[in-house]
């Protein structure tokens, strides 16, 4: 017969019976270090092509040679890099069959976006409109580089507002990819 607690709800045995005593920091220091690396890349700082040395790597944040592989294994299934046997990891080049998935990937997204910004906050509204202001401002001063970095924000956060946090971090991943083929057309 199962234990139960005196309000009769079911004991829960060994180390599960504390919840607080289990708390974990939910991202490991691979999954921090991809991020990082993500965010090099949504910027147009690491552009396609780019070599990512893992001796300069490792020293420059601080981890292991194991920890930095693991960072580059996600960004590998996320499709931001790729491994070449005895050269290493470059940040991802993408072709025009990427680009063509990756905006059949993003438009039925961004137009159920469309629709949930009838019930979306003047805050959000205002934020996507500041977006676009700076983005004309560095088209004006022909900064490529940061229209296209405001293009990928403008459009995550439009994507922000269907309030799905699963959505919102799968469409992080496919803006990442989509900056790699922006910085494939950038002007030098």
């Amino acid at each position: 017969m199962a234990r139960t607690t005196s309000d009769g709800t079911p004991a829960v045995p060994g180390p599960l019976a504390d919840p607080a005593a289990l708390r974990i920091d939910r991202s490991s220091t691979a999954e921090r270090v991809a991020d990082v690396l993500r965010e090099l890349i949504v910027r147009g700082d690491l552009p396609a092509g780019t070599a990512l040395r893992e001796q300069q790597l490792v020293g420059s944040l601080d981890v292991s040679r194991n920890t930095l592989r693991e960072a580059f294994r996600l960004l590998g299934r996320e499709r931001l890099v790729s491994y070449h046997l005895h050269r290493g990891v470059t940040v991802r080049e993408v072709d025009e069959h990427d680009v063509e998935d990756l905006y059949r990937t993003r438009a039925p997204l961004e137009l159920t976006a469309v629709e949930y910004s009838a019930t979306a906050s003047r805050a959000q509204l205002e934020e996507l409109l500041g977006l676009v202001e700076q983005a004309e401002r560095a088209a004006a001063e022909k900064d490529w580089k940061q229209v296209a970095t405001l293009n990928v924000e403008f459009h995550e956060r439009l994507v922000d507002l269907i309030g799905s946090e699963r959505i919102s971090a799968f469409f992080h991943v496919v803006s990442a990819e989509l900056r790699l083929a922006f910085a494939a057309v950038e002007p030098a």
